[in-house]
């Protein structure tokens, strides 16, 4: 069975479950659509959310720098073992 998306403009009190999917282990997503008191929607001159930056600055590791040089190296010795290319 394919899954079903169904959207209610007014949502009930209840969702009906379609039989042939009872009984069985299923996902079930309830993602509003509309707009949630407090969602800041306020954009920069460039259109980003204010505050965007100061709020994920820092979200991923720092990674360690990589040498360019041996990067490039190991990427053209690689290419070449595939491609069966003599070194």
């Amino acid at each position: 069975m394919h899954p079903i998306r169904k959207i209610y403009q007014d949502a009930p009190d209840s969702i009906v479950i379609p039989e042939a999917l009872r009984h069985q282990p299923v996902e079930v997503i309830i993602w509003p659509l509309s707009k949630q008191p407090g969602q800041q929607t306020e954009t920069d001159e460039n259109g980003w959310l204010v505050g965007f930056f100061e709020e994920t600055f820092g979200s991923l590791p720092d990674l360690p720098d990589r040498d360019n040089l041996t990067l490039a190296t190991h990427n053209t010795r690689e290419f070449s073992r595939i491609a069966g290319l003599p070194d």
